[in-house]
Protein backbone atom coordinates (compact mmCIF):
# COMPACT_ATOMS: atom_id res chain seq x y z
CA UNK A 1 0.00 0.00 0.00
CA UNK A 2 1.32 3.07 -0.61
CA UNK A 3 1.16 6.36 1.11
CA UNK A 4 -2.08 7.75 -0.63
CA UNK A 5 -3.95 4.33 -0.13
CA UNK A 6 -3.14 2.69 -3.25
CA UNK A 7 -3.49 -1.12 -3.05
CA UNK A 8 -0.57 -2.51 -5.39
CA UNK A 9 -0.43 -6.59 -6.30
CA UNK A 10 2.51 -8.00 -8.12
CA UNK A 11 1.25 -11.21 -8.53
CA UNK A 12 1.84 -12.62 -12.48
CA UNK A 13 -1.97 -14.23 -13.14
CA UNK A 14 -1.26 -16.19 -16.08
CA UNK A 15 -4.71 -17.21 -18.24
CA UNK A 16 -5.06 -19.32 -20.86
CA UNK A 17 -7.68 -18.25 -23.38
CA UNK A 18 -9.25 -15.26 -21.38
CA UNK A 19 -8.98 -13.16 -18.17
CA UNK A 20 -12.00 -11.18 -16.25
CA UNK A 21 -10.80 -8.65 -13.13
CA UNK A 22 -14.21 -8.13 -10.75
CA UNK A 23 -14.49 -5.98 -7.48
CA UNK A 24 -17.88 -7.05 -5.94
CA UNK A 25 -18.93 -4.61 -3.13
CA UNK A 26 -21.15 -6.63 -0.61
CA UNK A 27 -21.51 -3.53 1.93
CA UNK A 28 -23.70 -1.59 2.00
CA UNK A 29 -22.44 2.08 0.74
CA UNK A 30 -21.73 3.17 -2.55
CA UNK A 31 -17.82 2.96 -3.13
CA UNK A 32 -15.59 4.76 -5.84
CA UNK A 33 -12.73 2.78 -7.56
CA UNK A 34 -10.34 3.16 -10.02
CA UNK A 35 -8.68 0.10 -12.01
CA UNK A 36 -5.54 -0.57 -13.29
CA UNK A 37 -4.14 -3.70 -14.84
CA UNK A 38 -0.80 -4.59 -16.73
CA UNK A 39 -1.21 -7.51 -19.13
CA UNK A 40 1.46 -8.97 -21.43
CA UNK A 41 2.17 -12.27 -23.41
CA UNK A 42 2.00 -15.57 -21.90
CA UNK A 43 2.38 -18.66 -24.15
CA UNK A 44 0.55 -21.11 -22.10
CA UNK A 45 1.60 -24.78 -21.82
CA UNK A 46 2.08 -27.41 -19.79
CA UNK A 47 3.45 -26.29 -16.89
CA UNK A 48 1.49 -23.05 -16.85
CA UNK A 49 -0.64 -22.91 -13.89
CA UNK A 50 -3.21 -20.26 -12.22
CA UNK A 51 -2.66 -17.94 -9.36
CA UNK A 52 -5.04 -18.28 -6.29
CA UNK A 53 -5.64 -16.33 -2.84
CA UNK A 54 -7.82 -17.25 -0.44
CA UNK A 55 -9.11 -16.11 2.59
CA UNK A 56 -9.62 -17.75 5.97
CA UNK A 57 -12.46 -15.66 7.89
CA UNK A 58 -12.20 -14.30 11.57
CA UNK A 59 -11.82 -17.18 13.84
CA UNK A 60 -12.22 -17.51 17.70
CA UNK A 61 -9.47 -19.38 19.11
CA UNK A 62 -9.28 -20.45 22.82
CA UNK A 63 -5.70 -20.58 24.70
CA UNK A 64 -6.09 -24.34 25.77
CA UNK A 65 -6.83 -26.95 24.41
CA UNK A 66 -4.25 -26.40 21.81
CA UNK A 67 -5.04 -26.94 18.19
CA UNK A 68 -3.56 -26.90 14.72
CA UNK A 69 -5.12 -23.97 12.98
CA UNK A 70 -5.85 -24.74 9.17
CA UNK A 71 -4.31 -22.17 6.80
CA UNK A 72 -5.42 -24.42 3.72
CA UNK A 73 -5.61 -27.78 2.09
CA UNK A 74 -5.09 -28.27 -1.60
CA UNK A 75 -5.59 -30.92 -3.46
CA UNK A 76 -3.74 -30.85 -7.10
CA UNK A 77 -0.75 -29.86 -8.34
CA UNK A 78 0.70 -26.44 -7.90
CA UNK A 79 3.43 -24.24 -6.06
CA UNK A 80 2.51 -22.61 -2.40
CA UNK A 81 4.31 -18.94 -2.88
CA UNK A 82 3.32 -17.18 0.16
CA UNK A 83 0.39 -16.17 3.11
CA UNK A 84 -0.43 -13.29 5.44
CA UNK A 85 -1.77 -13.94 9.11
CA UNK A 86 -3.60 -11.64 11.11
CA UNK A 87 -3.96 -12.01 15.14
CA UNK A 88 -6.46 -10.43 17.04
CA UNK A 89 -4.42 -9.76 20.68
CA UNK A 90 -6.73 -8.64 23.71
CA UNK A 91 -3.87 -9.69 25.73
CA UNK A 92 -0.59 -7.52 25.31
CA UNK A 93 1.42 -10.51 25.44
CA UNK A 94 3.25 -13.09 23.20
CA UNK A 95 0.41 -14.76 20.94
CA UNK A 96 3.01 -17.21 18.90
CA UNK A 97 4.52 -20.42 20.33
CA UNK A 98 2.92 -22.76 17.60
CA UNK A 99 5.43 -24.12 14.68
CA UNK A 100 4.32 -24.53 11.05
CA UNK A 101 3.14 -27.28 10.17
CA UNK A 102 3.54 -28.32 6.16
CA UNK A 103 2.18 -30.92 4.74
CA UNK A 104 3.23 -31.82 1.06
CA UNK A 105 1.99 -34.88 -0.94
CA UNK A 106 1.40 -38.04 0.93
CA UNK A 107 3.09 -36.41 4.21
CA UNK A 108 -0.64 -35.82 5.95
CA UNK A 109 -1.15 -39.77 5.77
CA UNK A 110 1.94 -40.63 7.05
CA UNK A 111 0.93 -38.21 9.64
CA UNK A 112 4.56 -35.68 9.56
CA UNK A 113 4.79 -32.96 8.02
CA UNK A 114 7.65 -32.01 5.65
CA UNK A 115 8.02 -28.48 7.15
CA UNK A 116 8.10 -28.65 10.62
CA UNK A 117 8.89 -24.73 12.16
CA UNK A 118 10.55 -23.74 15.39
CA UNK A 119 7.94 -21.28 16.56
CA UNK A 120 5.77 -18.19 14.74
CA UNK A 121 8.54 -16.00 15.12
CA UNK A 122 11.23 -17.48 13.25
CA UNK A 123 8.15 -18.37 10.13
CA UNK A 124 7.67 -14.96 9.36
CA UNK A 125 11.37 -13.42 10.46
CA UNK A 126 11.56 -11.80 13.40
CA UNK A 127 12.17 -13.84 16.56
CA UNK A 128 13.80 -11.40 19.43
CA UNK A 129 13.02 -13.48 22.47
CA UNK A 130 11.28 -10.88 23.64
CA UNK A 131 7.69 -9.31 23.90
CA UNK A 132 7.01 -7.14 20.24
CA UNK A 133 6.78 -3.64 20.31
CA UNK A 134 5.84 -1.35 17.69
CA UNK A 135 9.50 -0.62 17.22
CA UNK A 136 9.55 -4.18 15.93
CA UNK A 137 7.88 -3.37 12.63
CA UNK A 138 9.15 -4.29 9.30
CA UNK A 139 8.71 -4.70 5.82
CA UNK A 140 11.69 -6.28 3.37
CA UNK A 141 10.88 -7.93 -0.11
CA UNK A 142 10.55 -11.11 1.47
CA UNK A 143 9.27 -11.00 5.08
CA UNK A 144 7.22 -8.28 7.18
CA UNK A 145 6.02 -7.31 10.49
CA UNK A 146 3.74 -5.38 8.99
CA UNK A 147 1.80 -3.91 12.23
CA UNK A 148 2.36 -5.36 16.03
CA UNK A 149 -1.08 -4.02 18.12
CA UNK A 150 0.45 -1.52 19.91
CA UNK A 151 -2.39 0.20 21.74
CA UNK A 152 -0.74 -1.03 24.96
CA UNK A 153 2.25 -0.38 23.76
CA UNK A 154 3.09 -3.61 23.31
CA UNK A 155 0.94 -6.45 20.97
CA UNK A 156 -2.85 -5.36 22.20
CA UNK A 157 -4.66 -5.00 18.60
CA UNK A 158 -4.18 -6.31 15.53
CA UNK A 159 -0.33 -7.94 14.82
CA UNK A 160 0.25 -8.58 10.76
CA UNK A 161 2.55 -10.98 9.74
CA UNK A 162 3.71 -11.76 5.71
CA UNK A 163 5.90 -14.10 4.27
CA UNK A 164 6.36 -14.29 0.32
CA UNK A 165 8.04 -17.29 -0.88
CA UNK A 166 9.44 -16.40 -4.12
CA UNK A 167 12.89 -17.96 -3.25
CA UNK A 168 11.42 -20.88 -1.29
CA UNK A 169 7.94 -21.54 -2.62
CA UNK A 170 6.58 -25.08 -2.13
CA UNK A 171 5.62 -27.76 -4.81
CA UNK A 172 3.61 -30.43 -4.74
CA UNK A 173 2.25 -33.13 -7.09
CA UNK A 174 -0.94 -33.86 -5.44
CA UNK A 175 -1.42 -32.19 -2.00
CA UNK A 176 -0.49 -29.59 0.17
CA UNK A 177 -1.84 -28.70 3.98
CA UNK A 178 -0.95 -25.81 6.00
CA UNK A 179 -1.05 -25.78 9.66
CA UNK A 180 0.12 -23.32 12.46
CA UNK A 181 -0.03 -24.36 15.93
CA UNK A 182 -2.78 -22.73 17.93
CA UNK A 183 -0.04 -22.58 20.62
CA UNK A 184 -0.34 -19.02 22.59
CA UNK A 185 2.29 -17.35 25.27
CA UNK A 186 2.85 -19.37 28.57
CA UNK A 187 1.09 -16.99 30.36
CA UNK A 188 -2.04 -16.72 28.27
CA UNK A 189 -2.98 -19.97 27.88
CA UNK A 190 -6.60 -20.15 29.60
CA UNK A 191 -9.46 -20.93 28.14
CA UNK A 192 -10.95 -17.34 28.30
CA UNK A 193 -7.49 -16.60 26.81
CA UNK A 194 -8.86 -15.57 23.29
CA UNK A 195 -6.98 -14.91 19.81
CA UNK A 196 -8.93 -13.56 16.64
CA UNK A 197 -7.34 -15.29 13.93
CA UNK A 198 -7.68 -14.82 9.92
CA UNK A 199 -5.25 -15.64 6.97
CA UNK A 200 -4.77 -15.18 3.38
CA UNK A 201 -2.64 -17.57 1.30
CA UNK A 202 -1.17 -17.16 -1.77
CA UNK A 203 -0.66 -20.20 -4.27
CA UNK A 204 -0.33 -21.43 -8.51
CA UNK A 205 -1.84 -24.63 -9.50
CA UNK A 206 -3.04 -26.70 -12.44
CA UNK A 207 -6.36 -26.25 -13.66
CA UNK A 208 -8.60 -28.53 -11.75
CA UNK A 209 -7.07 -28.22 -8.38
CA UNK A 210 -9.52 -27.82 -5.30
CA UNK A 211 -8.98 -26.59 -1.83
CA UNK A 212 -11.04 -26.11 1.46
CA UNK A 213 -11.48 -22.25 1.13
CA UNK A 214 -14.68 -21.60 -0.75
CA UNK A 215 -15.59 -17.64 -1.27
CA UNK A 216 -17.35 -16.33 1.69
CA UNK A 217 -19.56 -13.28 1.01
CA UNK A 218 -21.69 -13.81 4.60
CA UNK A 219 -17.82 -13.39 6.10
CA UNK A 220 -17.36 -10.21 3.71
CA UNK A 221 -20.01 -8.68 4.56
CA UNK A 222 -19.74 -8.54 8.10
CA UNK A 223 -17.17 -6.24 10.26
CA UNK A 224 -13.99 -7.51 11.14
CA UNK A 225 -13.68 -8.93 14.45
CA UNK A 226 -13.18 -6.00 16.95
CA UNK A 227 -11.00 -5.66 20.30
CA UNK A 228 -14.19 -4.90 21.94
CA UNK A 229 -16.22 -7.68 21.00
CA UNK A 230 -13.26 -10.21 21.42
CA UNK A 231 -12.66 -8.92 25.22
CA UNK A 232 -16.20 -9.39 25.90
CA UNK A 233 -16.54 -12.64 24.82
CA UNK A 234 -12.92 -13.35 26.85
CA UNK A 235 -15.15 -11.87 29.63
CA UNK A 236 -18.19 -14.23 29.56
CA UNK A 237 -15.98 -17.50 29.27
CA UNK A 238 -13.90 -16.42 32.24
CA UNK A 239 -17.33 -15.44 34.13
CA UNK A 240 -18.75 -19.10 33.45
CA UNK A 241 -15.55 -20.43 34.60
CA UNK A 242 -15.98 -18.64 38.41
CA UNK A 243 -17.98 -20.20 41.37
CA UNK A 244 -21.61 -19.72 40.60
CA UNK A 245 -20.95 -18.94 37.29
CA UNK A 246 -22.97 -20.76 34.69
CA UNK A 247 -20.57 -23.31 33.49
CA UNK A 248 -21.22 -27.00 34.02
CA UNK A 249 -18.99 -28.64 36.57
CA UNK A 250 -16.96 -31.96 35.14
CA UNK A 251 -15.20 -34.38 37.63
CA UNK A 252 -11.71 -36.06 37.17
CA UNK A 253 -10.50 -39.07 39.02
CA UNK A 254 -7.04 -39.88 39.97
CA UNK A 255 -6.61 -43.70 41.30
CA UNK A 256 -3.07 -43.18 43.80
CA UNK A 257 -3.49 -46.60 44.64
CA UNK A 258 -2.44 -47.29 40.28
CA UNK A 259 0.70 -46.92 40.30
CA UNK A 260 0.93 -42.60 41.08
CA UNK A 261 0.86 -40.90 43.79
CA UNK A 262 -0.01 -42.32 47.49
CA UNK A 263 -3.14 -41.81 49.75
CA UNK A 264 -6.80 -41.22 48.54
CA UNK A 265 -8.31 -40.72 44.88
CA UNK A 266 -8.19 -37.36 43.76
CA UNK A 267 -11.12 -35.31 42.14
CA UNK A 268 -10.88 -32.90 39.93
CA UNK A 269 -13.98 -30.38 39.06
CA UNK A 270 -13.25 -28.83 35.45
CA UNK A 271 -15.49 -25.83 34.48
CA UNK A 272 -15.09 -27.05 30.90
CA UNK A 273 -16.82 -29.77 28.60
CA UNK A 274 -14.80 -33.33 28.89
CA UNK A 275 -13.18 -32.15 25.12
CA UNK A 276 -11.94 -29.01 26.19
CA UNK A 277 -10.60 -31.20 29.52
CA UNK A 278 -8.62 -33.18 27.93
CA UNK A 279 -5.60 -31.47 25.38
CA UNK A 280 -5.26 -32.71 22.17
CA UNK A 281 -1.01 -32.36 22.39
CA UNK A 282 0.14 -36.03 23.09
CA UNK A 283 3.47 -33.88 24.25
CA UNK A 284 3.38 -31.73 27.44
CA UNK A 285 -0.43 -30.31 26.96
CA UNK A 286 -1.75 -27.77 29.43
CA UNK A 287 -5.51 -27.44 30.54
CA UNK A 288 -7.25 -25.26 32.97
CA UNK A 289 -9.49 -26.99 36.03
CA UNK A 290 -11.14 -25.80 39.05
CA UNK A 291 -10.67 -28.04 42.03
CA UNK A 292 -13.19 -26.28 44.70
CA UNK A 293 -14.05 -22.94 43.35
CA UNK A 294 -10.09 -22.86 42.70
CA UNK A 295 -7.65 -22.89 39.44
CA UNK A 296 -5.11 -25.55 39.36
CA UNK A 297 -2.51 -26.10 36.74
CA UNK A 298 -2.01 -29.50 35.67
CA UNK A 299 1.26 -31.74 36.04
CA UNK A 300 -0.42 -35.04 36.63
CA UNK A 301 -0.05 -36.99 33.65
CA UNK A 302 -3.16 -39.21 32.36
CA UNK A 303 -4.30 -40.95 29.34
CA UNK A 304 -8.05 -40.95 28.10
CA UNK A 305 -9.24 -42.13 24.86
CA UNK A 306 -5.49 -42.45 23.47
CA UNK A 307 -4.77 -38.60 24.66
CA UNK A 308 -1.89 -37.29 27.20
CA UNK A 309 -2.62 -34.58 29.54
CA UNK A 310 -2.26 -33.20 32.37
CA UNK A 311 -3.72 -32.75 36.17
CA UNK A 312 -3.38 -31.61 39.73
CA UNK A 313 -5.68 -31.31 42.26
CA UNK A 314 -6.99 -33.44 45.36
CA UNK A 315 -10.74 -34.22 47.53
CA UNK A 316 -11.76 -36.76 49.34
CA UNK A 317 -15.19 -36.86 47.39
CA UNK A 318 -15.30 -39.17 44.57
CA UNK A 319 -17.41 -41.36 42.74
CA UNK A 320 -14.96 -43.38 41.37
CA UNK A 321 -15.30 -46.04 38.56
CA UNK A 322 -11.70 -48.02 38.23
CA UNK A 323 -9.94 -46.96 35.11
CA UNK A 324 -7.60 -48.75 33.33
CA UNK A 325 -3.92 -48.59 33.93
CA UNK A 326 -2.06 -45.85 32.43
CA UNK A 327 1.77 -46.94 30.46
CA UNK A 328 4.72 -44.44 31.92
CA UNK A 329 1.55 -42.54 34.56
CA UNK A 330 -1.33 -42.95 36.56
CA UNK A 331 -4.80 -44.82 35.71
CA UNK A 332 -6.92 -41.87 35.73
CA UNK A 333 -11.00 -41.73 34.06
CA UNK A 334 -12.79 -38.92 33.18
CA UNK A 335 -16.42 -38.70 34.99
CA UNK A 336 -19.12 -37.13 32.89
CA UNK A 337 -21.25 -36.18 35.33
CA UNK A 338 -21.68 -33.06 36.60
CA UNK A 339 -19.61 -32.15 39.65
Amino acid sequence: MTADGTLVSRWVMPYQRSGELRLLNQGGEPVDVALETVSARWDWDERSMHFHARWRPDDVVPGTPFQDWNFIDIRGQGVFVGDAWTVLNPQGSWWGEGDEKIYVDDAWEKGFPTHFGTGTEDYYGWAGGEVPTRRDEFSTPFLANVRVGGLDGWTTGFNICTRTRALDAIPFRERLVFDMESSFGTDIRQPWNLLGYSAVTFWYARPGATHNRPSRPDAVARPILSLEELQARAKGIRSAAKPGGSGRGRAVGFNGANGGWPGPPYLFVARMTPRQAVTQSRSLGVAQVWHEGVGKRLVCPFRANGVWGWFRGRCPRLRWSRPAACAGGPGLQLERGAA
